[in-house]
C-alpha cells in the first residue's frame, strides 16, 4: 500500500502565485576530514537563466549557520542588482520553520529576521 506524498507539482501549487524576480537554491555540504562546511548557491530567474551561482568554504562549525551565510550573500546580492521578490529554497528545516514564523527566531535569526522579509 502506498502512502499519499505530495508530488512536485502538487508541492508548487502551495506556493503563493506571485511575480517573483529570481529563485535562489541554496546547498550546503559538510567535508569529514576538517569538520567545517560548504555552501553554494546558485539564483535564477523565473526563466531559468543563470544569474549568478557561488560557492565557498566556511569555517562555520553548524550546517545552519553555513546556510544561513549563503543565504545572506544570496540575498545582497539580489539587493545590489535590485531584485526585491525573491523565492529562497532550501532543505534546512529550521530556516523554513524561521521564515514561516512557526518557530520562534534565535538572537542571531532576529537580526537577519527583517533581512528576509523585506
Amino acid at each position: 500500500m502506498q502512502k499519499n506524498r505530495p508530488s512536485a507539482k502538487q508541492t508548487m501549487q502551495r506556493i503563493p502565485h506571485q511575480n517573483w524576480q529570481i529563485l535562489i537554491k541554496v546547498a550546503t555540504s559538510k567535508n569529514r576530514r576538517t569538520r567545517r562546511y560548504g555552501f553554494a548557491f546558485e539564483a535564477t530567474t523565473m526563466d531559468r537563466v543563470t544569474i549568478f551561482r557561488s560557492a565557498a568554504n566556511s569555517g562555520r562549525q553548524s550546517i545552519y549557520m553555513a546556510t544561513q551565510e549563503a543565504m545572506v550573500e544570496a540575498i545582497f546580492k539580489d539587493k545590489d542588482l535590485g531584485l526585491g521578490r525573491i523565492l529562497i529554497l532550501s532543505n534546512h528545516k529550521k530556516l523554513v520553520q524561521i521564515c514561516l514564523f512557526s518557530s520562534k527566531p534565535s538572537w542571531q535569526d532576529q537580526a537577519l529576521l527583517p533581512t528576509f522579509v523585506s
